[in-house]
């Protein structure tokens, strides 16, 4: 019985054992700035997009030189930034056989890398390997899984999306050099790969990304402004986060009105929505630790006096970002001409037509609450308003009221 039970005990142990020897820990990144890389060769322009894959590449050495491995990379540094005129790096990060890993490219993962694979966006990391070399060294084993972990959940990347490849250099026509990345065909550096999917499977906990966003500045007219006119408002917003923030991404800032329905600065065909305006021009980009001023269009409405109203900065995805509230004030004139608002009408707007009848083509539909100048009236308890953009329109008089 003591027997047996010694040797579940021992068993136990050694299952605990295994399971522990599975868990990927984390790794150490060590910046170049350690590694002695001559930036002066840092020529390339700037590239960034969002990551959606990892590409990873043995690079072969002549093991018959007497070479450190930091000065085989110093010289790889040196071969593909000045000889190659590639500008820095082709990789984002370099692992060495004793485990060891370096940053590669100088502006980080963002930066997309000029080479041609199957694979969208990805994030190239470079081992440097033997000559006739056919796996990674047992160091790069312990390292390299950590490193793909860390990425992976960060940018939210599928595991079927990390793959090995060959990466060739190519010569054209025009004497320019052109980087491929093709399948591997030997070697056991896929099946390690694959080892070290089923390592960190336990551990894939895709982020969410998390911008630090802040707003340094807003500016708008001091001076009173006037129905008709449209006005910009200048808002500094600052990056405070280690992602590039992209137009167009889920989480593009976007100016929205905190409560009370729609704005009266809206513009149509300008705003997004009633309440929700753009900040960032198409394609635009802000960087880590970067500000931009953006420019954001405002409509006077016909409200008078000083308007305000208080607005936020989402994503796209309707999120807040934390803290970045802020009004929007404007004086406005009173022109001198007859204004009349809309009234309820039960189902939250009021149609426009063509002339001034009931069985006229409905052209347009303008929201209760809205205001409009009045352009002419007739005895038939219609109203002719001013739509902007040179149209107009008539809607039933019992449904507005003056101002």
């Amino acid at each position: 019985m003591k027997r047996h039970l010694f040797l579940l005990i021992f068993l136990v142990i050694i299952c605990f054992g295994f399971i522990g020897s599975q868990h990927v820990s984390a790794v150490t990144i060590i910046a170049r700035k350690q590694a002695n890389f001559d930036e002066q060769l840092v020529k390339e322009a700037e590239n960034y997009g969002s990551s959606n894959s990892i590409i990873i590449t043995p690079i072969f050495v002549n093991s018959s030189e007497n070479y450190s491995e930091l000065e085989w990379l110093q010289g790889l540094f040196y071969y593909q930034a000045a000889k190659l005129n590639f500008g820095d790096f082709t990789y984002h990060y370099l692992l060495l056989p004793d485990g060891t890993i370096y940053k590669g490219n100088s502006k980080g993962e963002d930066q997309r890398l000029k080479i041609e694979s199957t694979l969208s966006g990805p994030i190239v990391i470079g081992y440097l390997a033997q000559p006739d070399g056919v796996d990674f060294s047992t160091s790069a084993k312990d390292s390299l899984p950590g490193l793909i972990l860390d990425i992976v959940n960060r940018q939210n990347i599928a595991l079927d999306q990390v793959q090995m490849k060959n990466v060739i250099y190519q010569v054209t026509t025009e004497g320019m050099v052109t980087i491929k990345a093709n399948d591997l065909i030997s070697g056991h550096w896929t099946k390690s790969l694959d080892e070290f999917k089923l390592k960190i499977q336990p551990q894939l906990v895709p982020n969410t990304k998390t911008y630090n966003l802040s707003i340094e500045k807003v500016t708008l007219p001091s001076e009173s402004v006037k129905y008709g006119d449209n006005v910009i408002a200048k808002i500094i917003l600052k990056n405070n986060s280690d992602s590039v923030l992209y137009q167009g991404s889920d989480y593009e800032p976007l100016v929205s009105k905190e409560a009370g329905g729609f704005s009266k600065f809206y513009i149509n065909e300008v705003w997004i929505s009633l309440t929700q305006v753009a900040l960032m021009p198409e394609g635009s980009m802000l960087r880590p630790g970067e500000s931009q001023e953006y420019q954001v269009k405002l409509a006077v409405p016909l409200y008078f006096g000083e308007q305000i109203e208080k607005f936020k900065l989402i994503n796209s995805l309707g999120v807040p970002y934390s803290n970045l509230s802020f009004d929007i004030k404007l004086n406005v004139l009173r022109p001198d001409k007859e204004i009349i608002e809309i009234s309820e009408t039960g189902v939250g707007y009021l149609k426009v037509r063509a002339s001034a009848s009931g069985s006229a083509e409905v052209t347009t539909r303008v929201s209760t609450a809205q205001r409009f100048i009045v352009l002419e009236r007739n005895d038939g308890g219609w109203v002719k308003i001013d739509l902007g953009n040179n149209t107009s329109g008539w809607v039933a008089q019992q449904y507005t009221k003056k101002v």
